[in-house]
């Protein structure tokens, strides 16, 4: 028997296309190649008959080769004193084992794996699609292949690359991918971060298919293995990549609002047909069903391409909508749409799976994920530019609120000096009719009417310095700011006793006008708390305290405090406790931005005794 096996070697060898290495660094395959089937497994080429070599890769297409594999053969002639080793090339990454046999005559020389299942865990540097192969000085060896996938997709050697010239392309690819790679980390970090201080879903949709999309290739190029099931796991971790940036891109549009048919019907289908489509998958590769698999990679170059070319047409519909964001989208989605038909060519066997097409590949993603930070980075700007008018308006409105409550206390203080004018002047207009005024008297009242003018100036001028929007910094005392807040209040007409506990010498640089809206916002809030829990004996307690790098400013009541479950919520924009009282909740929203934004401080509330605490820091120089 062993001696026929001879016989069909030689025979074949006959026939056999012998690839002369010379000095040559790399070698194309193509027509060197041949191919075998057979109807059940062989365990060595020596039992494939020469008949059932052929040069049409015909031959073994169309069929399930996971358990049967095809073989492909090669022939080599080293006609060199040299020995040499190369790295045999394989076409595609999509099979699951190629076991290489090299043969001199009829003995076994040396045997190897390569593919995703030869990969044994989570490993490194180790590209399935690549093997090696040895040959001595003159030798002539057949080089065997068998080769085990689960998909009709032809899986050839298409090079052979001189050792020493695929380690030193191996460096320059690896320094891609680090490259490749750091990108994705630095926009995966940058983008949850965001996400942890604005809440923004669109910075999780974006994360995690980038995340998922690198994950992906970091598979789909060998870098990373997971055994035998890389083909499932690789498959579904891009369904996954494709969902996320669905996710994405209806978001950041907002197509709910724009086109909302599309997103309650197109976008969970969609979804759905992803989904199912890696079911069958999962189904076909378990059951090694060849038909199933056959209909899911059908189906795979029609549903992965439709996302891309539907969110062109959408884009470039919004383009013409006005609508800032699309214009962007549009090139983003036409970059993605040519990739998306390159990697479908390639799978489908239109286009070779060469380096370039690695390369163009990676960079091509690597470029539109940049594209799609872009869009995002946009799209955070333009929010936190609506944001800042919005804040500004509700600052308007609140000073507005503060404006009417001023004009209520000024006129409240005016309406007593202006009766006592009144007084003053009938008092001397009696006199002169009565011609019974003397220069003692009327120097008097003069000098009466005289000194509520002033107190009324005065109020005036503090009514200004609250409106005043002067953005210059200049130094004041913190005391004065206070006593001049307390002045317009007037909280001890309403039956608030107030204790003063203040630093003379404690001074500031900053903007005197946002630390009385700042105060007065505070006492107005805790005047409310004194009514609304009808507290009959009112204190506010105001201390300062100079510390070396700042001053800490205290405002403390005693209206019985707010629910220890709110406590931390009272800075939040329209959280009010006073609801039934018709409270807007901006009040102390608008306090804390003032202080931390423009004060550049701190702030913090608490229950203290039988009242509510509000703490500031004030940086000396605000």
């Amino acid at each position: 028997m062993q001696k026929v096996f001879i016989f069909m070697l030689a025979f074949s060898f006959g026939y056999a296309k012998w690839l002369k290495i010379d000095t040559n660094d790399s070698y194309d395959l193509q027509q060197y190649l041949q191919y075998a089937k057979t109807p059940t497994p062989v365990l060595s080429p020596l039992e494939i008959n020469a008949s059932q070599w052929s040069e049409d890769s015909a031959v073994v297409e169309g069929s399930n080769h996971l358990y049967n594999p095809y073989w492909i053969k090669l022939s080599l002639h080293n006609t060199t004193p040299q020995a040499k080793e190369f790295a045999l090339r394989l076409n595609s990454l999509y099979f699951s084992k190629a076991t290489l046999f090299s043969y001199e005559d009829s003995t076994l020389i040396e045997s190897h794996s390569a593919g995703i299942q030869a990969k044994k865990g989570w490993t490194f540097a180790d590209v399935p699609n690549v093997t090696f192969v040895r040959i001595q000085a003159h030798q002539k060896l057949d080089v065997y292949m068998a080769v085990y996938l689960n998909n009709t997709t032809l899986v050839a050697p298409y090079q052979m690359l001189k050792k020493s010239l695929y380690d030193h392309q191996w460096h320059y690819f690896l320094l891609f991918e680090g490259i490749f790679i750091g990108v994705f980390a630095i926009i995966i970090l940058t983008s949850l971060l965001h996400y942890l201080f604005s809440r923004e879903s669109l910075f999780v949709y974006y994360a995690l298919y980038v995340s998922t999309l690198g994950l992906y290739y970091l598979m789909l190029y060998g870098l990373v293995g997971f055994g035998e099931y890389i083909e499932l796991f690789t498959s579904w971790i891009g369904c996954v990549a494709w969902i996320f940036l669905l996710l994405y891109f209806s978001t950041i549009l907002d197509l709910k609002s724009h086109l909302p048919r599309f997103n309650r019907y197109f976008v969970p289908i969609y979804i759905g047909l992803l989904i199912a489509l890696e079911v069958l998958s999962l189904v076909g590769y378990v059951t090694n069903n060849i038909l199933l698999m056959e209909y899911r990679f059908s189906l795979t170059y029609i549903l992965y391409p439709i996302l891309p070319a539907v969110a062109l047409t959408i884009s470039i519909y919004l383009a013409s909508k006005k609508i800032k964001l699309a214009n962007y989208f549009v090139i983003t989605w036409a970059l993605v749409s040519l990739s998306t038909v390159v990697d479908l060519s390639v799978t489908i066997g239109w286009i070779e799976d060469t380096d370039y097409y690695a390369y163009w590949s990676q960079f091509s993603y690597m470029v539109e994920t940049l594209l799609f930070a872009l869009i995002l980075a946009i799209r955070h700007n333009d929010l936190q530019k609506a944001k800042t008018i919005h804040l500004q308006l509700i600052a308007h409105q609140n000073r507005l609120v503060s404006m009417g409550e001023m004009i209520h206390n000024i006129a409240h203080q005016w309406r007593q000096p202006l009766a006592s004018i009144n007084s003053t002047i009938f008092a001397i207009d009696s006199a002169l009719s009565k011609n019974n005024i003397n220069g003692d008297f009327l120097e008097h009242d003069l000098m009466h009417i005289e000194d509520i003018t002033q107190y009324l100036s005065q109020t005036i001028d503090d009514f200004m310095g609250f409106l005043s929007q002067n953005k210059i910094k200049k130094h004041f005392y913190l005391k004065e700011t206070i006593l001049k807040v307390l002045s317009i209040l007037q909280l001890e007409k309403q039956s608030i006793n107030v204790t003063l506990k203040l630093d003379s010498d404690a001074t500031l640089l900053g903007y005197p006008s946002e630390l009385i809206q700042v105060l007065m916002s505070i006492l107005n809030n805790a005047k409310d708390a004194f009514e609304i829990n009808k507290i009959e004996d009112r204190e506010i307690t105001i201390a300062t305290q100079t510390l070396p790098q700042s001053i800490k400013l205290l405002i403390c009541d005693n209206a019985k405090g707010v629910p220890a479950s709110i406590v931390e919520k009272i800075f939040n924009p329209y959280f009010s406790t006073k609801q039934k009282q018709s409270g807007q909740g901006l009040g102390l929203y608008i306090v804390k931005l003032i202080v931390e934004e423009s004060i550049k401080g701190n702030i913090k509330a608490y229950n203290k005794d039988d009242g509510f605490c509000i703490e500031i820091s004030i940086t000396k120089e605000i």
